[in-house]
C-alpha cells in the first residue's frame, strides 16, 4: 500500500511539474492576434492561392538514411505556376532544432524563394520538432526572424477579405491565454474567411490520438476550438502527420484539413508519407475551397488528389 501511495504521490508531483512549466511557457501577454499584418495579393481577382508545406524535417536525413526528397519537382512546379500569393509551413521543418538544422531549412528557403513572386510571404507555424526537441521559442523565433515573414510563435495575417491566424501548438497544447486572445480577435475582425494555420491536428480517430499523440492533447481545448469556428467561414489547417496520404475531417459547422509530410519516408517510425506539397486555393467570391495535392516524385507535375469543399 505504502509502496502505490509513493507512486501516486510521485505522478502527482511529476504532473504539478508538468503543469506549472507548461503554464509558464503558455502564457502570453500580449495579443499578437489584434494585429492583422497585411499581405499583398499577388493576382488581386479574389482567388488566393497558397504553397503549403508541412513536416519536411530538415537535415533529418544526416542521421536517417530513410528519408528520400526531391525539390527538384517542387520548384518545377512553382516555374510554371507563379501566381502564389503566400506559403504556409505547418510546423516541423527542422528535425532536432540545432545549428545544423537551421543552416540546412535556410537553404533551402533561399532556394524556394528564387522560384516565388517576391510578393508572396512565408508564413511558419511552429511544430514540436521546432524547438521542443532541442531548444525553446526564443531561439526558434530569433533564428526565423530573418528566414521568413513575421516569425513570432502566434500571430494575424491579412490579404484581401481573409485573415489567416498562426497558433503556437508546438507542445501539443494552446493554453488559456491562446485561445483567449483568439476568441478576442475573432470577435473584432471584419474579415469574412479565418484560415487557422497549426501544426498539431485537432479531429483525427482515437487511434491517431493513442498510438502517436496526433492530436491535441486537451479535448476541452479541441472541444473550444471547434466551438469557436463553428459559426464562422474557417478552416483549420495542421500538419504533424507522417502516416499515408491526406487527411480531412469536416461537418456542417468545421473544416479541417491535415496535410501530409514533405518528406518521403520515416523508417524510424516505419511510417511512409509517399512526399507531398499542396496548392489552396480560396475563391473569396463563392467560398470555394480547392486543394491539390502533389507527388514529390510525380514528373509530370499533375496533382494526385484535389479536393473542393465550400466554407
Amino acid at each position: 500500500m505504502k509502496k502505490i501511495s509513493l507512486i501516486l504521490l510521485s505522478l502527482v508531483m511529476l504532473c504539478s511539474c508538468d503543469f506549472a512549466f507548461y503554464s509558464d511557457y503558455l502564457s502570453m501577454d500580449t495579443n499578437t492576434f489584434l494585429n492583422e499584418i497585411d499581405i499583398q495579393e499577388e493576382g488581386g481577382d479574389n482567388m488566393l492561392r497558397f504553397l503549403v508545406l508541412s513536416d519536411a524535417h530538415y537535415n533529418r536525413e544526416l542521421r536517417d538514411d530513410g528519408i528520400i526528397r526531391n525539390e527538384d519537382n517542387l520548384f518545377a512546379y512553382l516555374d510554371k505556376d507563379k501566381d502564389i500569393d503566400a506559403v504556409f509551413f505547418l510546423g516541423d521543418m527542422i528535425d532536432d532544432a540545432v545549428s545544423e538544422d537551421y543552416i540546412a531549412l535556410e537553404g533551402f528557403i533561399g532556394r524556394l524563394k528564387a522560384h516565388l513572386p517576391e510578393t508572396a510571404e512565408i508564413i511558419s507555424a511552429p511544430g514540436n520538432h521546432d524547438y521542443n526537441k532541442g531548444s525553446d521559442s526564443a531561439q526558434w523565433t530569433e533564428v526565423f526572424k530573418d528566414l521568413v515573414f513575421d516569425s513570432g510563435n502566434t500571430g494575424a495575417y491579412r490579404i484581401s477579405d481573409t485573415v489567416i491566424y498562426k497558433l503556437d501548438s508546438a507542445y501539443r497544447l494552446l493554453g488559456c491565454d491562446q485561445l483567449d486572445h483568439l476568441e478576442t480577435a475573432l470577435e473584432s475582425t471584419d474579415a469574412t474567411y479565418k484560415l487557422i494555420l497549426s501544426h498539431v491536428p485537432i479531429n483525427l480517430d482515437r487511434a491517431d490520438q493513442g498510438l502517436f499523440q496526433f492530436v491535441l492533447a486537451d479535448n476541452n481545448e479541441r472541444g473550444r476550438l471547434i466551438r469557436m469556428f463553428s459559426s464562422e467561414n474557417a478552416l483549420y489547417l495542421a500538419g504533424h502527420h507522417h502516416k499515408g496520404g491526406v487527411l480531412s475531417s469536416f461537418s456542417e459547422s468545421f473544416h479541417e484539413y491535415v496535410f501530409p509530410a514533405f518528406h518521403r519516408k520515416d523508417l524510424l517510425w516505419g511510417l511512409e508519407s509517399r512526399g507531398y506539397y499542396h496548392i489552396l486555393e480560396l475563391n473569396e467570391d463563392t467560398g470555394e475551397v480547392v486543394i491539390k495535392s502533389y507527388q514529390i516524385q510525380n514528373e509530370s507535375l499533375e496533382a494526385e488528389r484535389t479536393i473542393n469543399f465550400s466554407l
